[in-house]
């Protein structure tokens, strides 16, 4: 008996992590598939300090590849343009 609850449970995680990661896949593609998310995705990556990863494309339908990859690296591009300069100070007590 316990053996067959423990089974019924894997096998519901298992069913909802399915439905889990084609839900992301789907809002991926909804949102990101095409030139403006692409763009968008590239421009916050950016700005925020990550490093450049054109990997969203490979989420994407074979269509609509080429212009996901275009997308993301000049949102990258004009990102890191527009990000504000960084200046870091070491200060050091004498002694």
């Amino acid at each position: 008996m316990l053996e067959s609850e423990n089974m019924r449970t894997i096998i519901l995680v298992l069913v909802a992590m399915l439905v889990n990661c084609a839900s992301f896949r789907e809002h991926i593609r909804e949102n990101y598939c095409n030139y403006e998310g692409a763009y968008t995705a590239g421009m916050n990556d950016a700005t925020s300090g990550a490093r450049m990863n054109n990997g969203l494309a490979s989420l994407c339908p074979e269509v609509s590849k080429v212009e996901v990859q275009r997308g993301y690296r000049e949102g990258y591009t004009n990102g890191q343009k527009s990000k504000p300069a960084q200046l870091n100070l070491n200060i050091r007590s004498p002694g």
